[in-house]
């Protein structure tokens, strides 16, 4: 999900210029997309931490440093 999100907020001005071009009743604004950027700095220590757990030369040790 972080990576959806983070190639969302990369997207941003394409995302805004496509649903403008398309006439579309969907609005972001500059609020929903700083959100969305606080939401990624949140969630990517979870994730470096998932990767780390999941990693093969993970051990005890290793994950209580985690």
């Amino acid at each position: 999900m972080l990576t959806m999100i983070e190639r969302f907020v990369y997207l941003e001005n394409p995302i805004k210029h496509a649903l403008a071009d398309c006439e579309s009743n969907i609005e972001f604004s500059s609020k929903d997309f700083a959100q969305l950027r606080e939401l990624v700095k949140v969630l990517q220590p979870i994730k470096m931490a998932g990767e780390g757990l999941c990693n093969r030369k993970t051990n005890l040790l290793a994950a209580e440093r985690i």
